[in-house]
């Protein structure tokens, strides 16, 4: 009976197809320039073990002999199976310094269990996806699907994507160059920023609700106050901050708030004896503008 099989090597690397079972490299193998790229799905018509343990495949087209798996490599060759395609955001839970701030932020802002998700990777076709950062290089990598089971918290299915797995690869390329390491942001350019872009290009999502809100609108406001500081400081939009420009930036957002509500100039009450910062008005604003369902767009 024909079965089908698909070729997803842990290295990448295409897989010359051979004239008869055997794992050995023959020169003439790459003048024949017969390959099985990474990904691909192949019908099997001919199972053959060997005497190592490795099952050789005939493939159905004619096209020659592969293998299940290599000792110097480990498994290349699996069998296809359709729920592969199914996508899943991993989402886990990492031991932070500031654990107790990110707490006391989940209660202000009312969030879900998941809204812990500190890092998130997105499962497909037997990989988990996540970016990551680093001094060069592409910060796009892979590991097992939930590789970090001690620290998971749960995995959420997205649904299934329409694209083969071929097309994923060609998708994980582009990501590849799109996403280096260097970029990394903590705030602004992050694992579950990537996470949705990949999902989208993927068909699938969107993601859950808590996760972006606490991941993404959150984040993106306190960048979105963090340059607004600097500007009132008069300081260049560079990537770092300091503690001072956060702060500028949330009494810019409570001088914002005392003018739009036509506020004393000093925004005093109970006739000036208590008088609140405009810090304290900002950080209030701040939380409001989170919990919102969709935050508005910066323009730039």
């Amino acid at each position: 009976a024909v079965r089908r099989w698909c070729y997803r090597p842990p290295d990448w690397v295409p897989l010359a197809i051979r004239t008869e079972p055997t794992t050995k490299w023959q020169s003439d193998y790459r003048r024949q320039a017969a390959y099985l790229a990474p990904g691909e799905v192949f019908d099997v018509d001919v199972a053959q073990w060997g005497t190592a343990g490795e099952c050789y495949l005939h493939l159905a087209d004619g096209r020659g002999w592969v293998f299940d798996k290599k000792p110097q490599i480990g498994v290349l060759c699996i069998p296809h199976d359709p729920a592969d395609a199914e996508v899943c955001l991993c989402t886990y839970r990492l031991a932070m310094p500031c654990g107790w701030l990110i707490s006391g932020l989940k209660k202000c802002l009312r969030l879900e269990e998941d809204a812990d998700a500190y890092h998130v990777g997105v499962a497909v076709y037997g990989r988990e996806w996540a970016f990551y950062g680093g001094a060069d290089g592409t910060g796009v990598r892979y590991l097992t699907p939930g590789a970090w089971a001690p620290s998971m918290l749960q995995m959420v299915p997205l649904g299934p994507t329409k694209l083969t797995e071929l097309e994923v690869n060609d998708v994980i390329r582009k990501l590849e160059d799109e996403w280096p390491s260097s970029q990394y942001r903590f705030l602004s350019r992050n694992c579950c920023h990537f996470a949705r872009e990949f999902c989208r290009r993927l068909g699938v999502g969107p993601l859950p609700e808590a996760v972006l809100r606490f991941d993404v609108y959150a984040t993106r406001e306190v960048v979105n106050v963090v340059r607004d500081g600097k500007a009132a400081m008069g300081k260049a939009q560079t990537e770092t901050f300091h503690v001072k420009d956060f702060c500028c930036g949330l009494a810019a957002y409570g001088a914002k708030y005392r003018r739009r509500k036509r506020c004393c100039p000093r925004m005093g009450c109970f006739a000036y004896v208590f008088q609140p910062c405009d810090c304290i008005r900002g950080f209030i604003t701040l939380l409001r503008r989170i919990r919102r369902d969709k935050p508005k767009q910066r323009r730039e």
